[in-house]
């Protein structure tokens, strides 16, 4: 196993292609499947990708990677997953596995998917994860060399209903809230971490969290598209010594800080950031950014 062929189409519809001009550079990417369940040599999966999460790669992300293998991802592709292939925003390397157990083949291929790309771009990718989404087996991951970031109640996503077209519109025009969303999530942990004041650094990390969400829930709010409130799970990993200091704050501090300037504009529950221990991946990776994105789907935002 390792091995990357790009099975990606190459016929872009003329009802795409500004779409495809405006694509971005790849910065930040996720690697998603199906509905897909791993434990010991159980799988279940389902050929359909959740359209709420869907549009949240599609929003959030760069490049979407959609890794296909031996056991899964054969067969023509949802009309939205086309969609964006053809715009260029979404590729399917395939990776050739060995024979074996399907689950265990399955699982490994999406960690070697996600090494080769990484490879290619150091530090751009990550890996999409829940009950919806990739749900592999936890023995991918090592103990003790990660931490999690969860928004609780605080991001906006477009809805189930919510063309891909105008999703991308809306990216492209609010583009400035989001790069300010990313900027605050992909560097939280090390914004604090390696600060000689980390408790005042933690706070004002905080704060800058609960501003970018503020901002995009706003952007949201003034867009044509329905958009549902959501809570997201950010999967940090770090080194030995940055999760040393990690868990030695997050010990020190509440599990658990409200953000009460979105809770009053969402107006769809309470609003909080949470902060935990967690693991980390096997595999080596250069990010300080997350390593993996969980996202549970909420009220729809009036």
């Amino acid at each position: 196993m390792g091995e990357i062929v790009d099975l990606s189409k190459h016929f872009v519809p003329a009802r795409v292609r500004e779409l495809q001009k405006l694509a971005p550079p790849l910065a930040q990417g996720i690697i998603i499947g199906p509905k897909l369940r791993i434990r010991g040599s159980s799988i279940s999966v389902s050929n359909c990708v959740d359209p709420i999460q869907l549009r949240r790669y599609a929003l959030f992300f760069d490049r979407i990677a959609y890794p296909t293998n031996s056991f899964v991802g054969f067969g023509e592709l949802h009309p939205d997953l086309a969609f964006l292939q053809d715009c260029n925003l979404l590729s399917q390397p395939h990776i050739l596995c060995e024979d074996g157990d399907a689950a265990t083949r399955v699982g490994e291929s999406y960690g070697a998917a996600f090494s080769l790309l990484e490879a290619d771009a150091p530090g751009a990718w990550s890996l999409a994860a829940g009950p919806n989404e990739l749900d592999l087996a936890p023995e991918i991951f090592e103990t003790s060399r990660g931490a999690i970031a969860e928004l609780v109640n605080s991001v906006p996503l477009p809805d189930r209903d919510a063309p891909l077209e105008d999703v991308l519109d809306f990216k492209f025009k609010r583009n400035s809230e989001l790069l300010a969303f990313r900027g605050v999530t992909d560097g939280f942990y090390q914004s604090w971490v390696i600060s000689e004041d980390r408790m005042h650094a933690l706070t004002k990390a905080k704060g800058e969290i609960e501003r970018a969400c503020h901002d995009l829930i706003r952007a949201s709010k003034e867009a044509k598209l329905p958009f549902r409130m959501s809570s997201w799970s950010l999967s940090y990993s770090l080194n030995p010594i940055t999760a040393a200091v990690a868990f030695s704050v997050i010990d020190s501090v509440p599990a658990t800080s409200e953000l009460p300037g979105l809770t009053t504009l969402a107006l769809t529950g309470a609003s909080q950031l949470r902060l935990s221990k967690s693991v980390g991946p096997k595999r080596k990776t250069t990010k300080s950014s997350p390593y993996r994105y969980a996202a549970e789907i909420h009220e729809r935002l009036g």
